[in-house]
């Protein structure tokens, strides 16, 4: 959906699958620049072929877009760099929405089990309101000993001038087999976090 709305919808079991030369981005939506409201998205998945390629989104990547009263449930996000089990925020817009038992899976890294959220070509920020994140995970797999392999931000993995307001982030699970964890409610850089629960997260 590029510029465009989505309302009053249920998107279920759909997949975006990532190639040798392209990301896979948004599982159920890719939302560029438009509005989407009052929607569920469910059960659906944003994976990569290749070992090298990244996924975005496992239910939404959303890309200057803003999403409102929305249920984000139950997807999943793999590839080498997992981003997103629920939704990813390039600049968007996340407000009085319910992201809840996401993943986000990779071998190596693996950032935000319920939302990634970062800055759009370096001018236009994220921002998530008044929002409920809850019961999500972020994986490492890898066993090697030495491995560098870090999962980053059960709930929420915000960097580079995100705000998150009024937002409450439980029970979130940040987890590595044999690599680093960050994180299992909330990790951020160069973010703000205003008014907020951060509460029984692992």
């Amino acid at each position: 959906c590029n510029g465009g709305t989505i309302q009053n919808c249920i998107l279920v079991n759909n997949q975006a699958i990532g190639t040798d030369v392209v990301d896979g981005l948004g599982g159920g939506v890719y939302l560029a620049n438009g509005i989407m409201s009052n929607c569920v998205v469910y059960a659906n998945s944003a994976t990569s072929t290749n070992t090298y390629q990244n996924a975005w989104g496992g239910g939404v990547y959303c890309y200057g877009g803003i999403m409102q009263g929305c249920i984000v449930t139950n997807n999943q996000c793999t590839g080498y760099y997992a981003n997103g089990g629920g939704v990813t925020l390039i600049g968007g817009t996340l407000k009085n929405s319910r992201v809840a038992g996401d993943v986000a899976g990779s071998l190596e890294y693996a950032n935000g089990g319920g939302v990634y959220a970062n800055i759009m070509q370096s001018s236009v920020s994220s921002f998530i309101d008044a929002c409920i994140i809850t019961n999500n995970s972020v994986t490492t797999t890898d066993t090697y000993i030495y491995t560098a392999a870090n999962a980053a931000g059960g709930g929420l993995n915000v960097g580079n001038g995100t705000i998150v307001r009024s937002t409450l982030t439980v029970g979130n699970i940040a987890q590595s087999v044999a690599g680093f964890t960050s994180g299992g409610g909330v990790w951020t850089s160069g973010s703000t976090i205003e008014n907020c629960t951060v509460v029984n997260n692992t």
